[in-house]
């Protein structure tokens, strides 16, 4: 005879109950982190002789968390990473080397690496020892691994040839240290990032980061006498405009996929009112052009998907531009005639003040020093560490560390250094991102996560109109297109191969991944009874 076993009935969490502890668990980690940063910030006020300590403390407690918990440690390395402005902020050390005086984490002028170097290697480890925990668990790679893979190649290419052709080693090492952060990041993105909430939470980390940065920038121009304003050159650095851009597109993409979060688009507006004053003093032509990019292309998406509502809101905007443009055209004095004088730049260069002639003179002096250089080695490159060809002498500028070897071109600067299938193969990275992100864009219902993805690839793009005419590859950017990528290559897979955004794609997904193993094994233990 059979003897009747009876199993007890395991209560299996339903998708609501998950999402809600989900939602629970990140707000209580997002308030703890809150705190913790408030209580360790007053205790840097009144204690300022031990700012070392306390920022020693909180690096090995993301260190301890990368390699432990690797999923966690992403949010507090990105957070870091967009904090931090190395012109108003020279004292914050997570970009800076151990070795940078300045900075509070100044510990021996012999050691030559970064905070942010350390937390990319505990996250490695961290991965790695996940990897050999999870058997079986296929790497996720997306469709920009290759062609990033590829582009590195070249960065170490470029790096070979420099050295081995007598180029200068410390040069070298410094010029090519924050291009190979973007491989790594991409990767451990990938493959640490694997829900769209979490997308969502890093994107609300860089604009809270943004904003601060933004405040403490204002204090630091509080600071400054009258004369000391109206000779300023840099207020910020040439980068940091491109966070600040992608604030300001995810507000107006956030606006277009009306279906998404109705407080982002209620906070966002209050947020950047001391990141658009900030933005304006700062007076970055760049910047500004670069936004005005990533502007066009949200009009052609809302041509794309809702035709009547683009017809109603582009002309208008378009007028009020032009109106605008018009009445500052001659205005050069003024802060608020900024914009209207980067357009200018671009419309009418022979008219623009003297000082901006002056820096499109170097600009145009200088890229015929890196064609001259081009053509010196146009197949192979110069490769890292060699200073460029100054066949036309450069007037003076304000002196930096790489100025013989880095030109503000940083795209030529590409060819220039690793030749001209290494310069291919960094145009068609950024060919193959905006295809991509593009396609995916439209598959997506108008919701944050479309408005989160519209801002990648709206930042890739500034990025690259950016870095034409501006120095660009430094590590808070090369961290920046690094989540860019990855967020763009995860979006098909976090999506599902259908390409609905449903509620029937995601939520399983988190339920699958907050119920307990020994649950999700009750419905085989109950069949098998």
């Amino acid at each position: 005879m059979f003897r009747s076993t009876t199993v007890a009935a395991v209560p299996v969490p339903t998708v609501g109950h998950a999402r809600r502890q989900d939602h629970r668990a990140w707000w209580s980690t997002y308030g703890l982190f809150m705190v913790a940063t408030l209580v360790v910030a007053l205790i840097a006020v009144s204690t300022a002789p031990t700012q070392f300590s306390l920022a020693l403390v909180v690096l090995l407690i993301i260190v301890a968390l990368a390699i432990l918990r690797p999923r966690l440690a992403i949010y507090p390395i990105v957070f870091f990473i967009a904090l931090g402005d190395p012109l108003t902020a020279p004292w914050y050390p997570f970009t800076k080397n151990l070795s940078s005086q300045e900075s509070i984490l100044f510990v021996s002028s012999g050691i030559s690496f970064t905070p942010l170097e350390l937390c990319l290697a505990a996250l490695f480890i961290g991965w790695i020892f996940q990897r050999v925990a999870q058997r079986g668990v296929p790497m996720q790679k997306g469709r920009l691994y290759r062609p990033i893979m590829v582009f590195s190649l070249f960065l170490i290419f470029g790096l070979v040839h420099g050295l081995g052709s007598g180029g200068d080693r410390n040069a070298a090492l410094w010029e090519i240290r924050a291009m190979l952060y973007l491989p790594i990041a991409y990767v451990l993105l990938m493959n640490l990032v694997d829900r769209k909430e979490q997308y969502r939470r890093l994107y609300t980390l860089i604009m809270i980061a943004v904003v601060m940065n933004s405040i403490i920038a204002l204090f630091n121009y509080g600071t400054l006498t009258e004369a000391k304003k109206e000779t300023l050159e840099s207020f910020i650095a040439h980068g940091a405009t491109l966070p600040m851009n992608a604030m300001l597109v995810l507000l107006a993409a956030s606006w277009l996929f009306k279906d998404g979060s109705r407080a982002k688009r209620i906070v966002l507006p209050f947020a950047l009112v001391p990141v658009v004053y900030v933005y304006i003093i700062s007076e970055r032509r760049a910047g500004f052009i670069a936004l005005l990019g990533a502007l066009i292309l949200l009009g052609i998406f809302l041509f794309w998907t809702r035709p009547r509502a683009f017809w109603k809101v582009v002309p208008v905007v378009f007028l009020i531009g032009a109106a605008y443009t018009g009445a500052f055209w001659n205005n050069e004095t003024s802060a608020a005639g900024f914009p209207a004088q980067a357009i200018k730049s671009v419309i009418a260069p022979d008219q623009v003040s003297n000082r901006n002639q002056d820096s499109d003179f170097y600009r145009i002096i200088e890229k015929n020093d890196i064609v001259a250089t081009i053509r010196s080695s146009p197949v192979l490159g110069i490769g890292f560490g060699h200073a460029f060809l100054r066949p036309y002498p450069l007037p003076q500028i304000n002196p930096f560390l790489l100025e013989p070897y880095m030109p503000h071109n940083a795209i030529l600067y590409m060819w220039m250094k690793v030749g001209a299938f290494g310069f291919m193969s960094m145009v068609y990275l950024f060919g193959i991102t905006l295809l991509t992100g593009s396609r995916t864009i439209l598959r997506l219902p108008r919701n944050d996560y479309a408005a989160i993805t519209f801002t990648s690839v709206a930042f890739v793009m500034m990025y690259a109109i950016f870095a034409y005419v501006d120095i660009s590859w430094d590590p808070q950017n090369m961290l920046m297109l690094a989540l860019a990528m990855a967020q763009i290559a995860s979006a098909p897979r976090l999506i599902g191969n259908g390409g609905d955004d449903t509620a029937a794609l995601e939520e399983p997904e988190l339920a699958e991944d907050l119920v307990e193993p020994e649950l999700r094994r009750a419905p085989l233990a109950l069949h098998r009874a």
